[in-house]
């Protein structure tokens, strides 16, 4: 098939969690023959082909505060019809990126918390939208895809809560893309006791982490923004590791620690963490262990992850 990419990150040229998911499905796409055009926001990129089979849209809203794709473009990929969508995340949800209700919003159209406590008690970026809740605009985008694909169960359970089952239709759980070679134990001592990626953060648990751990005796990762953790002084913050060092960094680490207040996606480093062997430390709100067949630690739990996709998506 030809097919459009269209995702606000490009899956190329960007390396979190969800451009592993990207880059994964279209690097197994390629091996099956399909032929890729992508169009992106970041970098600006749009190479979008009218004649295609299939537009795969990922993401279409990110980055709050930075320029958005152009709502012609949206309408088009509408009008054509033969799209799936995909949600590394709930930007396409809310334009806060932060989805403060966790899936529970307020029936007047209102967003659940003030712009006091958006801006001064979490700490996040912004923009705020005069406090009004971004999902109703977003609707025609879930109820007109051939399939909505979901990280994991809880991530869709989130998007049902949001929308309703009649709005977000046909789904399609994308099981964990790791590179099971690469996420290794790599048997060295582990001298790092507790560990948590991004929650430097709010929505990722800074205020969880930090109940848990008030000695702030934890390695916090992720990012170069130290946010509310560098703010307050918590923690050891140690920004971000690169991609090739994470195996390594995973086999120092005695606990890996995700205690999100958003329900996560999934969490890729989790089971990351998980296949280099950190004992884990989770709460109810990690996509990745509400897959709850899946043995977190097994290698052979990830095999064929992106070959099922595909094989779905070329039966629609």
């Amino acid at each position: 098939m030809k097919i459009n990419f269209v995702s606000y990150l490009h899956p190329y040229h960007f390396y979190g969690g969800g451009e592993q998911y990207t880059r994964g499905m279209v690097d197994e796409g390629k091996k099956r023959g399909h032929v890729f055009s992508f169009s992106s926001m970041a970098p600006s990129c749009f190479d979008y082909d009218l004649k295609a089979d299939l537009d795969i849209v990922f993401d279409f809203w990110n980055c709050p505060g930075s320029p958005q794709f152009d709502l012609r473009f949206l309408e088009n990929i509408l009008r054509r019809g033969k799209y799936i969508t995909g949600q590394c995340g709930y930007s396409n949800a809310c334009f806060l990126a932060a989805l403060p209700c966790n899936g529970d919003r307020r029936t007047d159209g209102q967003c659940v918390i003030s712009k006091e406590d958006y801006f001064n008690h979490r700490g996040l970026p912004g923009p705020w939208y005069d406090g009004k809740c971004t999902a109703p605009l977003t609707s025609p985008l879930f109820k007109h895809a051939l399939v909505n694909c979901f990280l994991s169960p809880l991530q869709r359970d989130t998007y049902i809560k949001l929308y309703g089952k009649e709005i977000i239709g046909e789904t399609y759980l994308i099981k964990p893309i790791v590179d099971t070679n690469h996420f290794v134990d790599k048997g060295t001592p582990r001298d790092i006791e507790y560990a948590s990626c991004g929650a430097m953060g709010e929505p990722k648990g800074y205020f969880n982490i930090k109940q848990k751990f008030p000695d702030g005796n934890i390695v916090l990762f992720g990012s170069n923004n130290p946010q509310l953790a560098g703010k307050e002084g918590y923690g050891r913050v140690v920004g971000k590791i690169p991609y090739e060092d994470m195996p390594h960094f995973f086999s120092r680490v005695k606990n890996y620690v995700h205690l999100p207040r958003w329900p996560e996606p999934n969490g890729l480093v989790v089971n990351q963490a998980a296949l280099c062997g950190c004992n884990l430390i989770l709460n109810e709100m990690v996509g990745a262990s509400s897959w709850k067949a899946l043995d977190l630690k097994n290698p052979s739990a990830y095999e064929r992850s992106a070959e099922e996709f595909w094989e779905y998506i070329e039966a629609v």
